[in-house]
């Protein structure tokens, strides 16, 4: 058994084209067969197929997707960059806030 974590999204890629083969052979078996047990065989493998899809897709929805990166658009306006206001600790905009209050800042409309 290996070590090695594998790529959710490789491995859900890989498992889509497991999956295809697998329904493609049990779709043909269930087209050229006489046999209704060869047929509903065939079925039974197709529906486990669905299953494993399903299962596949809410793997692939665990993982979250990678960033995208966004390339500037050719010929439009250069990139500005934008003003950045220095933080501000939680501990100063709570004390604000609670100044606020105190001299009636907070009071919504209330006499």
């Amino acid at each position: 058994m290996s070590t090695q974590t594998p790529d959710p999204r490789q491995w859900c890629d890989d498992f889509q084209i497991k999956l295809m083969a697998a329904l493609d052979a049990a779709w043909a078996v269930a087209e050229t067969s006489k046999d209704p047990a060869e047929v509903a065989k065939a079925l039974a493998r197709a529906r486990l197929c669905g299953v494993f899809a399903a299962t596949a897709r809410k793997i692939a929805a665990m993982v979250p997707a990678p960033p995208r990166r966004i390339e500037p658009v050719a010929g439009g306006p250069p990139a500005v960059a934008l003003p950045v206001s220095p933080a501000v600790p939680q501990a100063e905009i709570a004390r604000s806030a609670l100044e606020r209050l105190k001299t009636g800042g907070g009071r919504r409309g209330r006499p």
